[in-house]
């Protein structure tokens, strides 16, 4: 697809994820991190967006639904873990602006602002009006957990894909790149109450 774009004149813009890196665990940021690798040309655009908020779908969504649930949250590893967030209506215009323009090149697009996957559930919680207990799991007994499960054939919101990504998040510096494309995101606790 990207050739065929680039043969006919169609700026190519590649969704990536902040997952993809070559340290990555999980398959899915194998994946991307192995597309960004073939999609190397000065004429295509990769954006990186940090975890989206919104209201429908994705990983945010899920955990939306865990919190509402549950009064106890398990944190794998502390919580401690780095995450940047991105509003979808701001990826949207993000991303539209960048095919109005036809800017190419790499673009982390992220809070500038790191915040910890504990925060990320606190202000969750706060968003629902909830109070939530934490409980710190370690990261080789919640794999060990899910692998049986799994294995056994449990349908769990939580799978072993997710807790590989999980263990290899990591912070990128965004604020030169939405510098860059003029771009202001909201903060964390903007995003989850517009949310």
């Amino acid at each position: 697809l990207a050739k065929i774009c680039l043969e006919n004149g169609i700026h190519f813009i590649f969704l990536s994820s902040m997952s993809a890196h070559a340290d990555a665990l999980s398959e899915y940021g194998k994946h991307k991190y192995e597309l960004e690798q073939k999609l190397n040309n000065p004429a295509f655009t990769i954006i990186r967006p940090g975890l989206v908020i919104g209201n429908t779908g994705g990983l945010f969504n899920n955990i939306k639904g865990i919190i509402a649930k549950s009064s106890i949250i398990p944190l794998i590893g502390g919580g401690n873990q780095p995450v940047q967030t991105v509003l979808v209506s701001d990826l949207n215009g993000a991303i539209k602006h960048i095919a109005e323009q036809k800017i190419s090149g790499i673009y982390n697009i992220a809070t500038p602002q790191v915040y910890t996957l504990k925060e990320l559930y606190t202000t969750i919680a706060t968003q629902q009006n909830k109070q939530v207990k934490f409980i710190n799991l370690p990261y080789i007994f919640m794999k060990f957990s899910l692998t049986i499960a799994e294995g056994i054939g449990l349908n769990l919101p939580v799978k072993t894909e997710s807790l590989l990504g999980l263990k290899q998040l990591r912070a990128f510096k965004t604020t030169e790149d939405l510098a860059k494309l003029n771009i202001k995101l909201k903060s964390l606790k903007e995003a989850v109450t517009i949310s």
